[in-house]
């Protein structure tokens, strides 16, 4: 029996210990009963509970911010954390816990991966790119970060978003682009442009080889004029519209002919080409899409007999 005021308050605090671990073996606590355990600050009580339970949200934000080292590495070793708790442990630095939590490849939420983007340090983010997708904006944080093993460790296994895509093609190497479409084949819309402004014959022969290109892309790819990749290009590809019209202004013979065997003009390219293009090639193009010219669009029609009828052999319908 306790005689000391010392022992009976060992004791009783053995006691009400004992009587913890029995009532958590039978249910798990309230919210409100988990925050107040946390906010209690009783190392082992929190110790004992967090190895059964996995914490309400607000509690296990709570945990992260009391700042017990071993409480938390115990916590995110056997549980996943929330985002209250996520933006918390960024928040202490906690080197060691949040290398822990980004190696257990956890969901992670998008603010949190910018916090640690811009928290700077290069062994967590390094974690980071290795073990998760990342959010859109915070591969455009990557991106713009500028580190090399960085954005090769995360491209070697995930491919990038457009605006992020668009600025690693931007910066890359030769040898890193060329890896890059070999590897994911398809550009974005941004990043096909920014392949075209490269001016690299042997990467866009590469993409091009293996996919066709965007409309805007396409219509910088043939502003650019370079007759070998034209020719390839038009020989795989329908152009679309707004590509064709530079493709008649460039006004290169063999690339005109070569296109208008396989494909008919659309629209303003039509036109383009019946106001400027010699007769001869005219009449070939009527040969394959009308005759008598009933087959171009409206204002082709009105092109082709305002320069030609009636000195052309072309019988003029008596409407259109």
């Amino acid at each position: 029996m306790a005689t000391t005021l010392q022992e009976q308050l060992e004791s009783l605090r053995s006691q009400k210990f004992n009587e913890f671990k029995a009532s958590i073996e039978e249910y798990q606590f309230s919210w409100p009963e988990e925050i107040n355990l946390i906010k209690g600050g009783d190392h082992d009580k929190i110790m004992i509970y967090i190895a059964r339970y996995k914490l309400c949200p607000p509690a296990e934000a709570e945990l992260i911010k009391r700042g017990s080292h071993e409480e938390i590495m115990a916590y995110i070793k056997k549980h996943e954390i929330g985002y209250k708790a996520q933006i918390q442990l960024i928040e202490r630095g906690d080197h060691e816990a949040i290398m822990t939590f980004l190696e257990k490849k956890e969901g992670i939420y998008g603010v949190v991966e910018e916090s640690l983007i811009n928290r700077g340090n290069h062994e967590e983010i390094m974690a980071l790119v290795s073990n998760h997708q990342l959010e859109e904006a915070t591969e455009v944080e990557l991106l713009k970060r500028g580190s090399y093993k960085e954005t090769i460790t995360y491209i070697a296994k995930d491919k990038l978003c457009e605006d992020a895509e668009a600025i690693f093609i931007e910066r890359a190497t030769h040898d890193d682009v060329l890896a890059y479409i070999k590897e994911y084949v398809r550009l974005s819309n941004s990043a096909q442009i920014q392949l075209i402004k490269r001016n690299n014959h042997e990467e866009i022969m590469a993409y091009t080889s293996r996919d066709r290109l965007g409309w805007d892309a396409e219509e910088k790819f043939i502003e650019r004029g370079n007759h070998e990749e034209i020719m390839a290009y038009i020989k795989e590809y329908e152009l679309s519209w707004l590509a064709q019209v530079p493709l008649i202004k460039r006004g290169n013979h063999e690339e005109i002919m070569a296109y208008t065997k396989k494909h008919q003009l659309i629209f303003d390219a039509e036109v383009l080409f019946i106001k400027q293009r010699p007769r001869y090639e005219i009449e070939e193009y009527l040969k394959r899409y009308g005759k008598h010219g009933n087959e171009l669009n409206w204002d082709a029609q009105d092109a082709l007999y305002e320069r030609f009828y009636p000195n052309l052999p072309y019988p003029k319908p008596d409407k259109f």
